[in-house]
């Protein structure tokens, strides 16, 4: 399996570090077959590296800096991005109560959360497929070129309710998020920082869990 991450720029947080990697498989043709082999597409992973010291000019406090105003201050913002980070700080960027043994993880300057997660239903069902593209995505984080290498926390979260909905039909999401945090677990090594223990929680946030690369 071949992985590519590519870094498309078009300016700072939800806009400049975002990450698009794509995991492909090289299907050989049979021996008697004159067709070539081809690739396809198994899977991939939309990624933001959230630059926490980003500040707008004269600006002063938290509000002048950019991942408090458009992450934890901005209700309006749906996506997982924004989910995970006003699960894990309040509304000054402060960690929330209760993450203590995370805190060093989540004190970090830069911050790589993954916003899209999906391996193709084809490719599942115990392949090892899965595991072979989160672990590609952490070993080449490290490696990226343009200055954009980053190691530090990765977040994520088993429960993306756009994507779980979508790509697992009549399952529950309670159900599919349970067996996303498994795989994460198993197959990428993360752990959890912080789940609901309510169902008003439960319409706040999902699961997030997190590792170091």
């Amino acid at each position: 399996m071949s992985s590519t991450i590519t870094v498309p720029y078009n300016g700072p947080l939800g806009k400049a570090p975002k990450l698009d990697a794509s995991f492909t498989l090289k299907l050989e043709a049979g021996k008697q077959q004159k067709a070539t082999a081809k690739e396809v597409e198994v899977g991939y992973i939309t990624a933001y590296i959230i630059d926490k010291d980003l500040a707008q000019p004269g600006v002063r406090g938290a509000g002048g800096r950019l991942w408090v105003r458009e992450l934890l201050r901005n209700a309006q913002d749906p996506s997982e991005r924004a989910m995970i980070f006003r699960a894990l700080y309040t509304r000054v960027g402060a960690r929330r109560a209760g993450l203590t043994q995370f805190a060093e993880q989540l004190k970090g300057s830069k911050i790589c959360v993954v916003d899209t997660l999906l391996i193709k239903r084809a490719y599942r069902s115990g392949n090892g497929i899965g595991a072979l593209a989160i672990q590609s995505f952490h070993t080449l984080l490290p490696l990226l070129g343009g200055g954009r290498a980053f190691s530090g926390t990765v977040l994520l979260s088993p429960g993306m309710p756009l994507v779980t909905q979508k790509d697992y039909p009549g399952v529950e999401l309670d159900v599919s998020e349970a067996k996303l945090a498994r795989f994460y677990g198993e197959s990428g090594r993360y752990v959890v920082y912080r789940a609901p223990k309510s169902e008003k929680e439960k319409g706040e946030f999902r699961t997030v869990m997190g590792r170091t690369v």
